[in-house]
């Protein structure tokens, strides 16, 4: 054999070593589809909310995705947005989390108030944004406000060769 081909063969073993090493550390995204159904009630503040919730969760990284109908003082608007949230911990034994960033992406339809919205999903305390987020086994996440940790989202796994 040449010596080009033992670099080849070495060099491609090193990769799919690497590869390997890789795939079995990086723990995969958690995803989850769940319809959800809302009814917040303070004092005499009614909001009520349903539709159907997404959720795509690293360890400092969530996409969420919400559709549905929004219903606060007789007023009825579609939410209809993506938000992209990078957290960290905030109180790890409450499950609590702070939101370092939120990039959020309205559709056309959209036409829920934004500050209702983001109180059904995130604590306002000034100068923090806090998010309920805990993990129960492989199969269910529950997201919400400090106050109200409201949507139960039901995972599906993609089968993924080698897959833990």
């Amino acid at each position: 054999m040449s010596r080009l081909a033992i670099f080849f063969v070495a060099f491609c073993s090193v990769v799919i070593l690497a590869a390997s090493i890789l795939h079995l550390t990086i723990k995969p995204a958690f995803s989850c589809e769940s319809p959800f159904s809302i009814l917040q009630s303070i004092n005499s503040d009614i909001i009520r909310s349903n539709g159907i919730i997404y959720a795509n969760m690293t360890d400092k990284n969530i996409l969420i995705r919400i559709d549905g109908l929004l219903n606060h003082k007789d007023k009825k608007s579609i939410i209809s947005r993506t938000l992209m949230l990078k957290y960290e911990v905030y109180n790890k034994g409450a499950n609590l989390y702070k939101i370092i960033s939120v990039d959020t992406f309205r559709d056309a339809v959209d036409d829920a108030d934004d500050e209702i919205s983001n109180n059904l999903l995130f604590d306002k305390k000034p100068g923090k944004n806090i998010i309920f987020i805990k993990r129960s086994g492989d199969n269910l996440l529950l997201l919400g406000n400090g106050s109200f940790p409201q949507y139960a989202c039901g995972a599906y796994r993609e089968k993924r060769p080698f897959s833990r």
